[in-house]
């Protein structure tokens, strides 16, 4: 960023009229950094938690409101490469969960969640901060096998098992610059390639999950 820059030069030409040493950080500039816009860089290797903020949503319709709704999920993730910015940061997705109780449906013959399972973990993950344009592009393709996920419901004849895959095979979404308000997924479509016709064909899902990183005393994770 300009401004780190700025300051950058601004302490160097500070300590050279003191006759002191500039110290310099190799843990700062990275496109993720923890402590705010212009902290101290994520870490390779770094233990990365996330948790929903607000709502996490598997509608049949972009804009409809039939389908689940969860209010507790949370993620984990695993620091591989971090470079000053612009640049692309890359990482593991090793954990991803939805608490059933947490999650409503409102499908026509169905009664209540039992489970929403991620399949096939780990992901690999990539938030590229190209230049500073906003908001940075985050992607989640696959590793040992497809992105998948697994949904078991409660209807009025017993359990049914739907099995859903992102139309594309990967699944995009965005995180804002200069700030923690973490990753956002909107309207990533998912078709249905196992389930009983009580299972909706195609599900859109919407989430934004905040991370911290754990390795750092949970602070929490700004895009630069």
């Amino acid at each position: 960023m300009r401004r780190y820059w700025s300051l950058a030069i601004a302490a160097a030409i500070a300590s050279a009229l003191a006759g002191l040493p500039l110290a310099t950080s190799a843990a700062s500039g990275g496109v993720l950094v923890v402590g705010g816009a212009e902290g101290t860089s994520v870490n390779p290797g770094d233990t990365l938690t996330g948790s929903l903020t607000g709502s996490a949503t598997f509608f049949n319709s972009t804009s409809g409101s039939t389908g689940i709704v969860c209010t507790s999920s949370s993620a984990g993730a695993t620091d591989s490469t971090n470079p000053a910015e612009p640049g692309t940061a890359t990482e593991s997705l090793t954990s991803q969960s939805f608490d059933p109780a947490s999650c409503t449906i409102n499908v026509a013959g169905t009664r209540s969640v039992r489970s929403i399972t991620v399949d096939n973990l780990p992901y690999a993950a990539s938030i590229a901060d190209n230049n500073d344009v906003s908001p940075a592009a985050v992607s989640l393709s696959a590793r040992s096998g497809p992105i998948q996920t697994t949904v078991v419901v409660v209807t009025i004849f017993g359990a049914i098992t739907c099995v859903y895959q992102p139309s594309g095979g990967s699944i995009s979404g965005t995180a804002p610059l200069d700030s923690s308000a973490g990753i956002t997924f909107k309207n990533v479509q998912f078709g249905k390639t196992s389930g009983p016709g009580l299972c909706p064909g195609t599900s859109f899902f919407s989430a934004t999950y905040a991370f911290v990183d754990a390795s750092q005393s949970g602070q929490a994770v700004f895009t630069s």
